[in-house]
């Protein structure tokens, strides 16, 4: 089970859910709503505190220190990747991606599956025109 997103990022999540059990037979994932960001951290743990835990949660990024720090309830990526033989390089993820998701001794926790990067873009022209010589 894997709780999920509504609305289009719901429909991507539950394409590649369908995707993988069309792959293979030996597991099935099954998409489950359960809300907004804090709703479904929420159920999460509610889950784990009854021993119902899904599989896998996507947890939004203000969640991050919570997920954690319940080391129990946890699996981390980077144990997960060694511990199936997977190769995984957190190197290809941007550094502030993988920056926010990592341990102080560099051991990456979750796996970063749709974080945002902020981007801004501006007129170089009009900044000079108005007396601004970088962006922000």
């Amino acid at each position: 089970m894997v709780a999920r997103y509504g609305g289009a990022l719901g429909q991507k999540v539950n394409e590649i859910a369908a995707d993988f059990n069309a792959s293979q037979s030996e597991y099935e994932i099954k998409p489950v709503y359960k809300g907004s960001y804090a709703e479904t951290m929420t159920s999460a743990i509610a889950a784990f505190r009854a021993k119902e835990q899904p599989a896998i949660v996507q947890v939004f990024e203000v969640g991050t220190a919570t997920m954690m720090g319940a080391k129990q309830a946890i699996y981390p990526v980077y144990e997960l990747m060694e511990d199936t033989k997977e190769p995984f390089n957190p190197d290809n993820y941007l550094a502030a991606v993988t920056g926010y998701y990592t341990t102080n001794d560099g051991q990456m926790l979750s796996m970063p599956f749709n974080s945002s990067t902020p981007v801004m873009y501006y007129n170089k022209d009009m900044f000079a025109k108005a007396g601004i010589e970088s962006a922000p």
